[in-house]
């Protein structure tokens, strides 16, 4: 009786979504693919943007996965495309299967454009970093595997693309510990994204505005807008308060 219930309610439609999500990867019917619901706040932000049409610009650094806790795929889906940095091989590879309108770049980005050592457990892990101390503090307790890479700066790689983009809507950093690195490396009068997502260890206000990311970019006219505490780990939301 049961297996005969289960199969009345088994319809046309359902095996369709089930198909989908099998090819695809997600559920159609996902509304967020953040870790923590980030892309729910940023569709908040842009929703003229959105309900409009028009399109958008967005910058993914340490972009792990073209889907699975992305904070740019749902914007992707609403027609936007960007740039999308990570020095992981594998992921860029996935990046260029699913995000075919986007630039994707197999890179590191730090201030400083040298030979430096990349710290990883494997192909899929989310915490793989260029900072052993992070790896120590936070990865796994195995030892990693360690790769030699160059490193880049912000601007080097926004100065070779600039022709593709007017503006930048929101710049995305998570690089496992070293995201202030990453914002002393761009040129903030050039290239001067609406928003700014980065990784800042601690979950109160108190422990985001004393961070030394937090305050260099209040220190470059970013307002602190609102976090996403995740554990140990906080995603702060930060606005340009020279938008009108």
């Amino acid at each position: 009786m049961q297996i005969r219930n289960i199969i009345k309610n088994v319809t046309p439609k359902s095996i369709s979504t089930i198909l989908k999500r099998i090819v695809i990867g997600y559920d159609v019917n996902t509304y967020s693919f953040s870790q923590g619901g980030e892309d729910v706040i940023l569709k908040n932000i842009f929703w003229n943007k959105i309900v409009t049409k028009t399109n958008g610009f967005f910058i993914d650094i340490g972009a792990y996965h073209p889907v699975k806790g992305s904070n740019t795929f749902l914007f992707y889906n609403h027609g936007w495309n960007g740039i999308n940095i990570d020095p992981n091989p594998y992921t860029i590879n996935l990046f260029n299967k699913k995000r075919k309108r986007d630039i994707n770049i197999q890179a590191a980005i730090s201030d400083k454009e040298e030979e430096s050592t990349y710290y990883y457990y494997g192909e899929t892990f989310s915490q793989n970093s260029l900072s052993k101390e992070f790896m120590q503090k936070f990865g796994n307790s195995a030892p990693a595997k360690e790769m030699k890479i160059n490193t880049f700066r912000l601007e080097t790689i926004l100065n070779q693309h600039s022709h593709k983009f007017n503006q930048i809507d929101f710049l995305n950093i998570d690089v496992e510990g070293l995201d202030y690195n990453v914002l002393i490396s761009n040129d903030w009068n050039k290239f001067r994204p609406k928003i700014v997502i980065v990784e800042i260890e601690g979950i109160t206000i108190d422990d985001i505005i004393k961070d030394k990311s937090s305050i260099f970019l209040k220190q470059n006219q970013y307002s602190f807008y609102t976090r996403v505490p995740m554990g140990k780990i906080s995603s702060a939301i930060f606005i340009d308060e020279r938008i009108s």
